[in-house]
């Protein structure tokens, strides 16, 4: 029996007359919501300190310095593609609004690590200062390993951008991350994601989380993470 007992119930190979396993449908599914709720693209300087690209709900469209990485498009793309046109006109004006992990695998492996988090919280989920008054923010004013764990737990939507957009990175480098992930232990995983962080800005977010669990996580929370690791993401 293998390793995965949390989330791998979600990749079984069940296939459909064409061929194809619950998963690819599921991966089918999300391409194509996801090509479905792109906004345009606005490049242009952002009046927010530290920030290269930012998803505008009220406006549909994405916001992005001149020159960002690729992995930062698609990470506003991710947050887009993470709200219906309905939901854009309730949650208008809300910055605190609670948005659904659209990756289903992704949303349950998500549940299981927000429910076994033990770690300090901010009091506003989004407002960055508010991690800084508890110790979370590093002398440069950047997220520590335990105030990225905590952003990312607070904040579905950003975990599954951070996420996948961190994960993708390392795809397009050239690293088959699925395989990795099964044949290697969980600190073997955090290692070689450490070793690569430097592959986009959002795999240095993904490297923070991992070390956070490294330090202080759970078996439990490692297993999910490794579960999400040997994952397929069409990457």
């Amino acid at each position: 029996m293998g390793r995965c007992v949390y989330i791998c119930d979600m990749n079984v190979k069940k296939f459909d007359n064409g061929g194809r396993t619950r998963r690819q449908r599921q991966l089918d599914r999300l391409a194509r919501r996801f090509e479905r709720r792109q906004p345009d693209v606005v490049y242009g300087d952002i009046e927010q300190e530290g920030v290269q690209g930012r998803y505008d709900s009220d406006e549909h469209k994405i916001l992005l310095e001149e020159g960002v990485g690729e992995d930062v498009e698609y990470h506003e793309r991710l947050q887009a593609a993470q709200r219906t046109a309905f939901q854009r006109l309730i949650d208008k004006g809300n910055e605190e609004a609670n948005l659904k992990i659209q990756d289903p695998v992704l949303r349950k492996g998500f549940r299981s690590l927000m429910d076994l988090y033990s770690g300090p919280l901010p009091e506003y989920s989004r407002d960055t200062d508010e991690y800084g008054k508890i110790g979370l923010k590093d002398d440069s004013g950047n997220l520590t390993e335990a105030g990225t764990a905590a952003y990312m737990t607070l904040n579905p939507d950003e975990f599954e951008a951070i996420f996948k957009s961190g994960l993708k990175s390392l795809y397009d480098a050239g690293s088959d991350v699925k395989q990795i992930a099964a044949g290697s232990s969980f600190e073997d995983m955090v290692g070689f994601i450490n070793q690569n962080k430097n592959a986009s800005n959002n795999t240095r977010g993904l490297a923070k989380y991992a070390n956070y669990l490294s330090k202080e996580g759970s078996d439990e929370q490692k297993k999910v993470f490794m579960d999400l690791m040997e994952t397929e993401y069409g990457y």
